[in-house]
């Protein structure tokens, strides 16, 4: 029925023309009315409507089926090129034919219905971000969608997943939104996978789940809390990069190929991906509850490490006293004050105050243990 109207369109005047004009006029218009009318047919008839013909778009790529099967690709791209195999390759400068140059990307595909255009399923996750005015905090959301199209998209592009029923290294449940830099390496690949989006996903989570066991829920639930925002935002960015170096090192830990190109970007062959990046977005306990607790006890862990760092300290001073106060035949009971009042006390009583005079032995030892403290204060012993 397509057919007959594009005919009709092209030939139906030029035959009522030989009815109501003489042979020689009837001719040179019914000639001129065919050559102008097989373009606009084509043009706003048949390219419309994906018969025959198709409008080829920048970087993106139309499936085209013969028999009911994949059998080509009709795209437009200036950095892109598909080989006979599918691949494909970043080729900058690809000039582009006459037709898809100068009749926006116009481009002859095949006879219907030998040849047509090749519809797929596409399950694709969307995005949700949400920004709270009083606290400014942002909060993200994955929304699972699918669409009938012909096209798939050859550029880098983003794609953001959640990945629940996870446990830390304390076997402790928790969600992560992820985001991953992407593109199509190879279109025969993508589709031979029924639902390519959904076996990443699958096989990204399985890979995640791995890895985030060796990281305690203190640790990653931390990197979410408030007031060292750019201290934090560069630990999360980091996670997203030491997820994609654990990937890299393909020792089996998969069941996919993975390939480390040249350009540093990570190619999935069993899947048709090629990877540029990961970034994690968001990262917590399924339990909210249990999530605020794990805060409070990671800024506990922080309070309590930087009291050891200074006892720490502390100690060290007093050891080294003690040495010195050995070493120069000092009394202990100096030691003994010093562990009692403290390194800060005792060197401001050092200095303030001659009490000390019996317990050193007298004027001599009194000078070489000023001389002491004086290299203890400035860190020269």
């Amino acid at each position: 029925m397509i057919y007959i109207r594009a005919i009709a369109y092209v030939f139906a005047p030029p035959v009522i023309m030989w009815f109501f004009l003489s042979g020689g006029t009837a001719f040179v218009l019914s000639f001129i009315y065919i050559i102008i009318a097989i373009p606009f047919t084509v043009y706003l008839f048949l390219a419309h409507r994906g018969i025959c013909f198709v409008f080829a778009q920048e970087n993106v790529a139309t499936l085209i089926q013969c028999g009911g099967k994949f059998s080509g690709v009709v795209y437009s791209s200036r950095k892109l090129y598909v080989d006979e195999d599918f691949e494909v390759i970043e080729r900058p400068s690809t000039k582009l034919d006459f037709l898809k140059k100068y009749f926006g990307g116009l481009t002859f595909y095949g006879i219907n219905p030998f040849k047509d255009i090749l519809y797929i399923d596409l399950k694709h996750n969307k995005l949700r971000e949400k920004e709270t005015d009083q606290l400014r905090e942002r909060s993200y959301s994955v929304d699972k969608t699918t669409k009938l199209t012909s096209r798939i998209d050859l550029r880098i592009t983003n794609y953001s997943m959640f990945f629940g029923e996870m446990e830390t290294r304390d076997r402790n449940q928790i969600f992560v939104i992820m985001t991953v830099t992407l593109r199509v390496s190879n279109i025969y690949t993508f589709l031979k996978n029924r639902d390519p989006y959904g076996r990443l996903e699958e096989f990204l989570w399985a890979a995640f789940r791995n890895f985030i066991r060796e990281f305690g829920t203190d640790e990653l639930i931390g990197m979410s809390i408030g007031g060292e925002e750019k201290a934090i935002d560069s630990q999360v960015a980091m996670l997203g990069k030491e997820f994609f170096d654990y990937l890299a090192q393909d020792d089996g830990k998969t069941n996919v190929k993975i390939k480390i190109l040249d350009n540093g970007r990570m190619q999935i062959e069993d899947l048709g991906f090629e990877i540029v990046n990961f970034a994690v977005l968001d990262i917590g306990l399924k339990d909210a509850t249990a999530e605020e607790a794990s805060k409070m006890l990671y800024q506990a862990n922080k309070e309590r490490e930087a009291t050891i760092i200074r006892a720490e300290g502390d100690a060290a001073k007093v050891c080294l006293l003690a040495e010195v106060c050995q070493k120069y035949g000092i009394r202990p009971e100096l030691q003994m004050l010093v562990e009692k009042m403290g390194v800060d006390q005792a060197n401001y009583f050092f200095w303030q105050s001659n009490a000390f005079r019996d317990i050193t032995g007298g004027p001599d030892m009194e000078k070489i243990l000023l001389e002491i403290l004086r290299k203890i204060a400035k860190g020269q012993s």
